[in-house]
């Protein structure tokens, strides 16, 4: 796995604004007229990478809610919630290669826009386009594009898997025939598994192999329901460990240390499985002790 480049970060100073605030504050015709043209990375870097923290704690939150759902047996809203763990932790590291979404509501116009701000791979600076797909498909897309050894060695591939993924949050969500299933036999039972099971433990297998029978009932579980938890937890272990390369070469590390000190405490606070939580917890606390280390 190709790592972030850390030292293209080291001089960005973290803003604690977003880039929604900073774009808001213009009328939607001054938005437009930014379109095709570039801006320096010091416009738009400090507010990517306060971004970045952010979709990683709304990730990490939304992981230990989508387990907390499926043990109180409720499988519609606990798979649209991992599905949102997923979507979360897709923009932190989108943020990381500098690409973001962002969705500008201007009330005063009646009116919104959706625009990409996206660095180019042979240009220095960024530029500011239109996004003229939905916001999900692009997000899934354009992590197939900008993470293609993470997602998969086939691109379309991997944006088949996206546009599944978007497809089966949409049913559980929206559709009556998959929602109304909820008590029904076969999902409490599949609900019951995703709750007994944590599929982030790295030793998951080794747990599982003490007969052929029980490695291949567990093998089998972990393909059939287990890998988007186990994913998203890759995902998010990714996104930790570049943000802790990221610290270490930052001038302003104390600002990295912080923030996943923050995202350890919200880690702490909610109410969810506590294996999964101690598995969270080891992942941010040797990352903030190796920023602190590197000082």
């Amino acid at each position: 796995m190709s790592q972030v480049s850390a030292k293209s970060w080291s001089d960005v100073r973290p803003d604690y604004r977003f880039l929604k605030e900073i774009l808001q504050q213009r009328k939607k015709a001054e938005i437009e007229a930014m379109y095709g043209k570039e801006a320096l990375l010091s416009v738009f870097d400090p507010f990517m990478i306060n971004e970045a923290v952010e979709y990683l704690n709304l990730s990490m939150i939304n992981l230990l809610a989508y387990k907390r759902l499926v043990c109180g047996k409720y499988l519609a809203w606990g798979k649209v919630t991992l599905y949102y763990s997923q979507f979360y932790v897709l923009n932190c590291l989108l943020r990381l290669r500098r690409y973001a979404l962002v969705h500008l509501d201007f009330i005063n116009e009646n009116s919104s826009l959706m625009i990409k701000i996206i660095k180019p791979r042979n240009s220095p600076n960024y530029r500011i386009e239109k996004c003229i797909t939905g916001g999900h498909e692009n997000t899934w897309d354009m992590f197939a594009q900008k993470y293609p050894e993470f997602a998969s060695k086939d691109k379309e591939m991997a944006k088949s898997l996206g546009r599944f993924s978007i497809s089966e949050r949409e049913n559980w969500n929206y559709d009556l025939f998959y929602a109304s299933q909820n008590t029904d036999k076969f999902p409490l039972i599949e609900a019951e598994k995703r709750c007994e099971n944590n599929f982030l433990d790295p030793d998951y297998d080794k747990k599982h192999s003490g007969s052929e029978g029980e490695a291949q009932y567990f093998g089998d579980l972990m393909a059939d329901i287990g890998w988007e938890e186990a994913g998203t937890g890759q995902y998010q272990q990714f996104a930790i460990n570049s943000l802790e390369e990221i610290g270490k070469n930052s001038k302003y590390r104390d600002w990295y240390s912080e923030h996943l000190t923050q995202v350890l405490k919200s880690v702490k606070l909610v109410e969810s499985s506590e294996e999964m939580k101690k598995e969270m917890a080891e992942w941010l606390t040797n990352a903030r002790s190796q920023i602190s280390t590197q000082a």
